[in-house]
Order: structure tokens, then sequence, then C-alpha cells
């Protein structure tokens, strides 16, 4: 009897786990060019950005990030920026 009622609670369990999931299908039909993996940039942002703070003033930095660290091949690679 035990066996029977813990089967039970685990197959009504089970049924209900594809209630909840994602579905990834709605996502890929409304935006088919995000379904490219790591091939997609990022999107730019839309709509206008707010005022900055009382006596600051914006300026915009440019990063390119990659993952793990990056050696330069030379010295010089290193000090030519120094030089400007």
């Amino acid at each position: 009897m035990r066996k029977q009622i813990t089967l039970l609670c685990m197959m009504a369990f089970l049924s209900s786990l594809h209630v909840t999931a994602q579905s990834f299908r709605k996502y890929i039909d409304a935006k088919p060019e995000l379904s490219a993996s790591n091939g997609v940039a990022y999107p730019t942002p839309s709509g206008k950005l707010p005022p900055p703070p009382a006596g600051y003033v914006p300026v915009y930095i440019s990063h390119y990030g990659r993952h793990g660290s990056r050696y330069l091949l030379s010295g010089q690679d290193y000090t030519r920026p120094l030089q400007v």
C-alpha cells in the first residue's frame, strides 16, 4: 500500500512538470534572431537615457571584454599606449 501511494504521488508530481516548464518554442518564434547561440550581439538599448545627476558629466566607455586572461605578445605593446 505504501509503494502504491508513493508511486501515485510521484506520478502526480511528474505529470505536473510539463505544465510549469518554459516553452522555448514561443520565444524562438517571437525573435528567431536570438536563437543563434553565442553568435548573437548584445541588443542596443532603446529609448532615451536619464539625465546625469547634478554636477556630473556623462562619458562613453567602450570595452570589449573576453573570458580569461589575455597577454600581449611584446613589451612594446604595453608601453606604446603610455607614449600617446
